[in-house]
């Protein structure tokens, strides 16, 4: 029988991840820790709503996949989220339990601020890095005894037998070497990914309603600026908005009122 129950909760587009991470816990423990996932949890025709709510309100520990991917309105993540926090709404002050906490697996540039009940896992491929193949990435790989995956999974180690990690080289080194597989599925997968993916820190999005015969008189009627991460550096304009989303009027004005917009917006300003 089990000892903890964990369940994944990843959008599609992180579902490579959320695969290599399920694999690295089975790897590691075996059916010492049950991993419920969706894909492969969920028998074909149940209720899934139902289904999620059952495995949540169970599970020990919820994991989290967030790389930063953009998230459907439609997805269920969110709620899982909530439902998680809902029915474990006193997680285990011990630090060395595992019960009722998150972990979230996480890109560099989104992990939130620390919290008593969650653990943040950041998941470091930076561009940089990203320009390796993969025999060169997994020639350079190296897995410290800190690392905070393999520290990660000391803990479960504590949780399902007792063990001190510190005390099992056997068992550390085998950690490493899941945790080498896992970094080289998450590089892997980061790889794969359009650099579109990979969102900047400093994002500027227009949306507007398209007008086939006159797309302009579009554009100055309908769009909207979403600006995010201090965008607005980007015109030379310094300090925060205290709106992040502008009318096309309100965008091209502010362009206007900066002495350091780039010739090449000069063609936005006329529109």
């Amino acid at each position: 029988m089990s000892k903890i129950t964990m369940f994944i909760s990843y959008v599609h587009d992180d579902g490579g991840i959320a695969d290599a991470v399920r694999n690295t816990i089975q790897s590691a423990f075996g059916d010492d820790i049950l991993v419920f996932q969706d894909k492969v949890s969920i028998q074909q025709g149940a209720n899934i709503q139902a289904a999620l709510a059952e495995n949540l309100k169970g599970a020990n520990v919820l994991i989290v996949i967030s790389t930063g991917t953009e998230r459907p309105s439609h997805d269920w993540a969110g709620w899982e989220l909530g439902y998680f926090d809902a029915t474990h709404g006193n997680p285990d002050p011990d630090p060395n339990s595992l019960n009722g906490k998150i972990v979230t697996f996480c890109s560099a540039g989104n992990a939130p601020r620390p919290m008593t009940n969650r653990l943040y896992i950041t998941l470091d491929v930076d561009p940089k890095t990203l320009e390796k193949s993969e025999s060169e990435f997994k020639n350079s790989l190296v897995i410290a005894d800190d690392d905070p995956i393999v520290l990660w999974l000391g803990q479960l180690l504590k949780t399902t037998d007792g063990g001190d990690l510190r005390d099992r080289r056997d068992i550390l080194a085998s950690y490493k070497r899941i945790v080498g597989d896992l970094q080289q599925k998450i590089f892997a997968e980061f790889k794969r990914r359009p650099k579109s993916v990979l969102r900047p820190q400093k994002q500027l999005t227009v949306r507007y309603s398209h007008d086939d015969d006159n797309p302009v008189q579009s554009l100055r009627g309908t769009a909207i600026v979403t600006l995010r991460g201090q965008a607005t550096a980007v015109f030379g304009i310094r300090g925060e908005l205290e709106k992040t989303e502008l009318k096309w009027q309100q965008f091209v004005d502010l362009l206007n009122g900066s002495r350091h917009v780039a010739r090449i917006l000069d063609g936005f300003a006329d529109l």
